[in-house]
């Protein structure tokens, strides 16, 4: 009974995340030369004004956020990942640091792999948690299967959230040394292979601890 509900338990969470890989997959732009986006921006207008202050940074940070695609932070866990790494954004990034980011070189390179580290991974934990408390306690299969479905629902939040908060930190020391173009913040705090096979494994930890 423990392998069976967790077989349906891994499928129903996999499918959600197979819907949003595929769809990631599709939608995501191929990079194009910085000098066609230019142009394409630009035409026959003026460059918007470059962001003066912390707070216009703060902002741009929110909006750029929202826009972001990603193969499991969608909808409001996206909203949730953004106002949590806007509210960080502040407190952790000075005007110069900003600045030195865009600029880019060593210490922009640096400034960059800081903002990971302190606005992005404090999120992933609370983030993570929430949604896959709402994805399991929401899910049908789950509410008929489990005989204890609110605590083991918990546990596979705690534990991958947990889990993820951990790695982070790692993923980004990576990243930082072997940079791969057109890799996104999420991307890197929140690696999209590591998240499934986690979230695979967390699941069946907690089926067989709680599931008789």
């Amino acid at each position: 009974m423990r392998f069976f509900l967790f077989v349906c338990l891994s499928l129903a969470f996999v499918q959600t995340v197979f819907v949003w890989n595929e769809s990631y997959a599709q939608t995501r732009a191929q990079p194009r030369a910085p000098t066609d986006q230019i142009d394409e921006m630009l035409g026959n207008r003026e460059a918007p004004r470059k962001p003066q202050t912390i707070a216009e940074y703060t902002r741009l940070h929110y909006e750029q956020c929202m826009q972001t695609e990603h193969p499991y932070l969608a909808g409001a866990d996206l909203r949730n990942m953004c106002i949590c790494s806007t509210d960080l954004f502040p407190k952790n990034m000075t005007l110069e640091q900003i600045q030195a980011m865009e600029d880019g070189g060593v210490e922009g390179a640096f400034q960059r792999d800081r903002m990971m580290l302190f606005i992005y991974t404090p999120c992933i934990k609370p983030v993570v948690k929430k949604m896959m408390l709402s994805q399991c306690m929401s899910n049908k299969k789950s509410e008929f299967l489990m005989k204890n479905q609110s605590v083991t629902c918990s546990c596979i939040a705690d534990r991958l959230s947990d889990k993820m908060a951990e790695l982070a930190p790692g993923y980004i020391q990576t990243a930082s040394r072997y940079p791969r173009e057109g890799k996104g913040p999420f991307d890197i705090v929140m690696h999209p292979d590591t998240f499934e096979k986690q979230m695979s494994h967390k699941t069946r930890v907690c089926v067989e601890l709680y599931e008789d």
